[in-house]
């Protein structure tokens, strides 16, 4: 095991999860839902996700690939429930556990332990520690404009951000719903999806750049 080596460890929160009104019924649901990104093909995702608390999951990847489009699908999901993410860029001191991701231990974990607690009372609902101060105060600045656009979107516009992310054109879009290119292209614009998805590509690039570094 390379103690040197970076990792990147996400933790996801259900905001208000103590006020919704059928838990057992959502927690079945965010299981199928963390249990279908599971299932997908990513060998960047060193450790699957794993519900560790009620209202809690996480897991561990070694670099940013399909890491804000499993971060969407969760939003897509999971919605109309919001849940806040923080991702922690640093090493793991003990082994990686590739089943479930619990039993682990490093500065990556209280990174982003320490993300969900800065965030937990504000609107923000992406954060990223690890970056170095300068980096990261710029990359969480273009996160909470983000958080605070999509605050207000409804189910739609994340399913087509998703779609996006995934590598669909607009037409394979427009056909899957039945409706009209220009609509398809009209909702990215109000959503500002285009720029979300540039800024999403930057992050992952100041992300794998501290991968990289030891």
């Amino acid at each position: 095991m390379n103690a040197n080596k970076k990792y990147i460890v996400l933790i996801g929160d259900i905001v208000s999860s103590r006020e919704i009104p059928d838990r057992d019924a959502f927690q079945q649901k965010l299981f199928s839902v963390l249990a279908g990104i599971n299932a997908s093909n990513n060998v960047n995702r060193r450790s699957p996700f794993t519900i560790t608390l009620g209202d809690e999951f996480q897991a561990v990847y070694d670099r940013t690939t399909d890491i804000f489009l499993n971060i969407i699908t969760i939003f897509r999901g999971l919605y109309p429930q919001r849940v806040r993410f923080s991702l922690g860029v640093g090493a793991i001191e003990t082994r990686i556990n590739p089943e479930q991701a619990i039993g682990m231990d490093g500065p990556a974990f209280y990174l982003a332990r320490r993300g969900i607690e800065t965030i937990k009372k504000s609107p923000i609902l992406i954060h990223v520690n690890g970056l170095g101060e300068s980096n990261a105060s710029l990359v969480n600045l273009g996160l909470s404009f983000i958080s605070r656009e999509m605050g207000s979107w409804r189910l739609g516009r994340f399913m087509i951000l998703e779609r996006l992310l995934a590598g669909f054109s607009v037409k394979e879009i427009a056909k899957e719903d039945d409706v009209s290119v220009q609509s398809i292209y009209k909702t990215i614009e109000a959503g500002y999806m285009n720029l979300i998805i540039e800024y999403f590509q930057e992050i992952s690039q100041h992300i794998n750049r501290e991968l990289d570094r030891t």
